[in-house]
């Protein structure tokens, strides 16, 4: 682990487990119904935005001749592509060996631009909303101790709880949508997650005065027949899309 504070690498263990007396002596204000807890130290992005960066700028090192554009669209033009600068307008033809389909929540959408065929595909993906609170609750703050908390919530969900730049974000609503668009946290969901929060340390207030700020996102998982979102996989996969112009989803 790379301490960007002391600027040095740490070893840690990959797990710890501890009774009920151990967890409370570390968090006090924890559930007091709580029997045992554990303790991983691996998978905390803090910030997701720094890796989107250290991505392109490896690429950049790695294969010098590559060009990452922001604002930018390919369509399909005739038998080659087409590049659209979304800030200008302007328009550039491209060609390409084979394409890879990385955008998420849009997959299906950005095949049905990019395929020559008429023929429809079956749907790859089918999207869950997540929506997130960014709480100015000091005593909250206090109470996680510097640690990320993953918790089952009532209705059996896993959510999540950690320290965020002095305040204390909690997620996250899972609920399908029928198609990729722009989202926003509704009323319901911000309840929600504030009645998540109370769960995990039900003698410090939360009140929806605590929220500073809300976000939303939409996850490309897999198409699934669950009713239940949180049984949907989670996982990776590759999927080869065959025609004139390989496309790598």
């Amino acid at each position: 682990l790379y301490d960007w504070t002391t600027r040095k690498r740490r070893v840690l263990p990959r797990h710890k487990f501890r009774g009920a007396r151990t967890t409370f002596a570390q968090w006090p204000a924890l559930d007091p119904k709580l029997r045992f807890s554990a303790t991983y130290y691996d998978a905390w992005i803090s910030y997701p935005e720094r890796l989107g960066i250290e991505l392109l700028l490896d690429a950049g090192r790695l294969a010098p001749d590559s060009l990452a554009l922001n604002r930018a669209q390919i369509t399909r033009a005739g038998s080659a592509f087409e590049l659209t600068d979304m800030t200008t307008d302007e328009r550039f033809p491209v060609s390409a060996k084979a394409i890879v389909n990385a955008t998420g929540a849009w997959i299906d959408s950005a095949i049905a631009r990019l395929d020559a065929s008429e023929k429809p595909l079956a749907p790859l993906v089918e999207g869950t909303k997540g929506s997130h609170l960014i709480l100015d609750n000091e005593p909250l703050y206090q109470a996680l101790g510097g640690h990320m908390i993953f918790f089952e919530n009532a209705d059996g969900r896993i959510c999540i709880m950690f320290p965020y730049l002095g305040k204390v974000l909690v997620g996250s609503t899972d609920i399908r949508v029928s198609e990729a668009s722009r989202v926003r946290c509704e009323p319901a969901e911000a309840d929600y997650i504030l009645a998540a929060a109370r769960l995990v340390f039900p003698a410090i207030p939360v009140h929806a005065s605590d929220v500073v700020f809300t976000y939303s996102g939409i996850r490309p998982l897999p198409k699934s027949d669950h009713a239940f979102t949180g049984r949907i996989s989670r996982g990776h996969s590759v999927h080869r899309i065959a025609g004139d112009i390989p496309q790598f989803c």
